[in-house]
């Protein structure tokens, strides 16, 4: 059995938000007393949460580069959060520029799909137990016991005992994180990903990759990995206001070095983390760099702007993009910011 560890829950808590579109909560069935979440023409859905942050707290300037070097498109890499407050975040005016005048939109999958109807299926297909297992079948009786004593709590956070009977343990434990986040006031509904695809009109989108991908990254994860993340959450459930704080604070002010400490805390104390770590970001990383060097050496492009929304942590720490990017010889820079107090 893997080691519990406080920390590990941070480093999941942290792919979760900052690695990883999430997508899940249209399709789920769960629906936590906040947010009420509908959809929007666009596909998007929208919320009404209580407002967690102050007009000060809503202001960010997250990780925001510029990579050229090539012979086609120059990118604008932008690190994202997949969560935000009601009245979403207030983002530096070369950020807003970036988003308002680039020529393509590159997000990590293409948010226009993701409609109630196909999510749905896909949770049914990926992140439900077959016929005749029930989650206690599948995790270790100390998890099992977690569930029964927190029941009043799941319930409370919009996963009752007949709904979660039949959830995978990851998919129990991404959906409790959504609730968690839920309740300090924050939604995918508001993520910096929603504000982009807002922008989009008539210019051409790229999705990085597909939900089914994403969803199955997860579902390939081993029993025993998959029972830990359960786990910790369960564990942690008091601690969690504190970790969504630690994290957003890092992630609106820029603090990439925060950022990377907090994708790979507990790693020395579980080892088992490296591997999950390596597959939400090392591996799809590289594969994204195939992709986004294409953009960039294309001569037919030459001139173009392409703005490059994904999850902040996949631009900081080892095999970033920013890293990966730079290795293959292409310019990578910072984009200057204003700073307001934060």
């Amino acid at each position: 059995m893997l080691q519990s560890n406080r920390a590990s829950v941070a480093m999941l808590a942290a792919l979760i938000a900052l690695g990883l579109s999430s997508g899940l909560s249209s399709g789920c069935g769960h629906s936590p007393e906040a947010p009420h979440e509908t959809r929007t023409e666009t596909g998007a859905p929208s919320a009404s949460a209580p407002a967690a942050a102050s007009a000060a707290d809503v202001r960010a300037t997250p990780p925001f580069y510029r990579v050229a070097g090539g012979r086609g498109a120059t990118l604008l890499l932008l690190g994202t959060i997949h969560l935000g407050p009601e009245q979403g975040w207030t983002l530096s005016p070369a950020v807003e520029s970036g988003i308002a005048t680039a020529d393509q939109i590159a997000l990590e999958v293409d948010l226009r799909l993701a409609t109630e109807d196909a999510v749905s299926t896909l949770v049914a297909e990926v992140a439900l137990l077959g016929p005749g297992q029930q989650i206690s079948d599948v995790v270790a009786p100390e998890t099992a016991k977690l569930l029964e004593e927190e029941d009043e709590t799941l319930t409370r956070l919009g996963v009752p005992p007949g709904m979660r009977k039949r959830m995978k343990p990851w998919f129990m434990a991404t959906v409790l994180g959504e609730s968690i986040y839920a309740e300090v006031g924050l939604s995918s509904a508001s993520a910096v990903e929603y504000h982009v695809l807002e922008s989009l009109g008539a210019r051409p989108l790229i999705g990085l990759e597909t939900f089914e991908e994403q969803l199955r990254i997860f579902d390939s994860l081993s029993p025993e990995f998959q029972d830990l993340m359960l786990r910790e959450t369960l564990l942690h459930l008091d601690e969690a206001r504190t970790m969504v704080e630690e994290l957003v604070h890092a992630w609106r002010t820029g603090d990439e070095a925060e950022l990377a400490r907090l994708a790979r805390e507990g790693i020395d104390e579980l080892p088992e983390l490296d591997g999950f770590y390596d597959i939400v970001l090392g591996d799809r990383n590289r594969n994204w760099v195939g992709q986004l060097s294409r953009l960039l050496d294309d001569r037919e492009q030459a001139g173009d702007e392409v703005l490059v929304a994904v999850g902040a942590l996949h631009l900081v720490g080892r095999d970033s993009l920013v890293e990966l990017l730079r290795e293959a010889g292409y310019r990578v820079e910072k984009v200057p910011q204003q700073v307001a107090d934060r």
